[in-house]
Protein backbone atom coordinates (compact mmCIF):
# COMPACT_ATOMS: atom_id res chain seq x y z
CA UNK A 1 0.00 0.00 0.00
CA UNK A 2 1.07 3.55 -0.65
CA UNK A 3 0.37 6.40 1.76
CA UNK A 4 0.80 10.14 1.17
CA UNK A 5 1.84 12.35 4.06
CA UNK A 6 0.91 16.00 4.64
CA UNK A 7 3.60 17.26 7.02
CA UNK A 8 1.81 20.52 7.85
CA UNK A 9 -1.32 18.76 9.08
CA UNK A 10 0.56 15.57 10.14
CA UNK A 11 -1.99 13.57 8.20
CA UNK A 12 -1.63 10.29 6.26
CA UNK A 13 -3.89 9.26 3.40
CA UNK A 14 -3.93 5.89 1.62
CA UNK A 15 -3.67 6.12 -2.14
CA UNK A 16 -6.37 3.95 -3.76
CA UNK A 17 -4.99 1.01 -5.71
CA UNK A 18 -6.23 -1.92 -7.79
CA UNK A 19 -6.87 -3.95 -4.63
CA UNK A 20 -9.03 -1.38 -2.87
CA UNK A 21 -10.54 1.95 -3.86
CA UNK A 22 -11.63 2.72 -0.29
CA UNK A 23 -9.91 5.70 1.25
CA UNK A 24 -8.17 5.47 4.59
CA UNK A 25 -6.84 8.54 6.36
CA UNK A 26 -5.43 9.18 9.82
CA UNK A 27 -3.52 11.68 11.91
CA UNK A 28 0.02 10.46 12.54
CA UNK A 29 -0.40 10.80 16.34
CA UNK A 30 -3.68 8.86 16.40
CA UNK A 31 -2.55 5.58 14.84
CA UNK A 32 -4.11 2.68 16.73
CA UNK A 33 -3.77 -0.47 14.62
CA UNK A 34 -0.48 -2.26 13.88
CA UNK A 35 -0.25 -1.14 10.26
CA UNK A 36 -1.00 2.53 10.94
CA UNK A 37 1.36 2.64 13.90
CA UNK A 38 4.15 1.08 11.81
CA UNK A 39 3.71 3.73 9.13
CA UNK A 40 3.73 6.47 11.78
CA UNK A 41 6.97 5.11 13.25
CA UNK A 42 8.63 4.94 9.84
CA UNK A 43 7.68 8.53 9.04
CA UNK A 44 8.70 9.92 12.43
CA UNK A 45 12.04 8.09 12.42
CA UNK A 46 12.65 8.56 8.67
CA UNK A 47 13.81 4.96 8.48
CA UNK A 48 12.65 1.50 7.53
CA UNK A 49 10.49 -0.27 10.13
CA UNK A 50 10.42 -4.05 9.92
CA UNK A 51 8.67 -6.57 12.18
CA UNK A 52 8.55 -10.31 11.49
CA UNK A 53 5.59 -10.59 13.88
CA UNK A 54 3.76 -7.50 15.12
CA UNK A 55 2.66 -9.45 18.22
CA UNK A 56 6.25 -9.60 19.46
CA UNK A 57 7.17 -5.98 18.66
CA UNK A 58 7.38 -3.85 21.84
CA UNK A 59 6.87 -0.67 19.79
CA UNK A 60 3.45 -1.93 18.72
CA UNK A 61 2.15 -3.00 22.15
CA UNK A 62 -1.41 -1.86 22.66
CA UNK A 63 -2.13 -1.72 18.93
CA UNK A 64 -5.30 -3.24 17.57
CA UNK A 65 -5.80 -5.29 14.44
CA UNK A 66 -4.54 -8.50 12.95
CA UNK A 67 -0.98 -9.57 13.78
CA UNK A 68 1.22 -9.60 10.69
CA UNK A 69 4.74 -9.30 9.36
CA UNK A 70 5.15 -5.63 8.50
CA UNK A 71 7.60 -3.55 6.49
CA UNK A 72 7.10 0.24 6.37
CA UNK A 73 9.38 2.38 4.19
CA UNK A 74 9.23 6.19 4.34
CA UNK A 75 9.20 8.05 1.04
CA UNK A 76 11.84 10.74 1.46
CA UNK A 77 12.38 13.30 -1.26
CA UNK A 78 14.19 16.64 -1.07
CA UNK A 79 14.87 16.33 2.67
CA UNK A 80 11.19 15.83 3.51
CA UNK A 81 8.96 12.82 4.04
CA UNK A 82 6.16 12.62 1.48
CA UNK A 83 4.60 9.30 2.46
CA UNK A 84 5.27 5.64 3.06
CA UNK A 85 5.11 2.26 1.39
CA UNK A 86 3.60 -0.54 3.49
CA UNK A 87 4.09 -4.26 2.87
CA UNK A 88 2.40 -6.93 4.98
CA UNK A 89 2.46 -10.73 5.13
CA UNK A 90 1.55 -13.58 7.43
CA UNK A 91 3.30 -13.39 10.83
CA UNK A 92 6.70 -15.02 11.16
CA UNK A 93 8.07 -13.99 7.75
CA UNK A 94 10.90 -11.54 7.43
CA UNK A 95 9.92 -9.52 4.37
CA UNK A 96 13.37 -8.08 3.59
CA UNK A 97 16.79 -8.62 5.15
CA UNK A 98 18.23 -5.61 7.03
CA UNK A 99 21.14 -5.35 4.59
CA UNK A 100 18.64 -4.27 1.91
CA UNK A 101 17.11 -1.40 3.92
CA UNK A 102 19.30 1.28 2.23
CA UNK A 103 18.18 -0.04 -1.17
CA UNK A 104 14.55 0.17 -0.01
CA UNK A 105 15.04 3.81 1.01
CA UNK A 106 16.54 4.52 -2.41
CA UNK A 107 13.59 2.84 -4.15
CA UNK A 108 11.13 4.81 -2.01
CA UNK A 109 12.96 8.06 -2.86
CA UNK A 110 12.53 7.22 -6.55
CA UNK A 111 8.81 6.68 -5.91
CA UNK A 112 8.67 10.07 -4.17
CA UNK A 113 10.32 11.76 -7.15
CA UNK A 114 7.83 10.09 -9.50
CA UNK A 115 4.88 11.23 -7.35
CA UNK A 116 6.30 14.76 -7.33
CA UNK A 117 6.49 14.76 -11.13
CA UNK A 118 2.91 13.49 -11.39
CA UNK A 119 1.71 16.36 -9.17
CA UNK A 120 3.65 18.90 -11.25
CA UNK A 121 2.16 17.49 -14.47
CA UNK A 122 -1.36 17.61 -13.02
CA UNK A 123 -0.82 21.21 -11.91
CA UNK A 124 0.45 22.21 -15.36
CA UNK A 125 -2.56 20.57 -17.00
CA UNK A 126 -4.92 22.45 -14.72
CA UNK A 127 -3.19 25.74 -15.50
CA UNK A 128 -3.49 25.15 -19.26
Amino acid sequence: HLFRYDAERRYLEKVPDSESNTTHALHIDEATNVEDRSISLAIRNRGVISFADSRRAPLLNGSTGEHRAILAIPIRHRDAVHGAILLTAKPGRRLVHESLHPALLHLAADAGEHLDRLEQTALREQLH
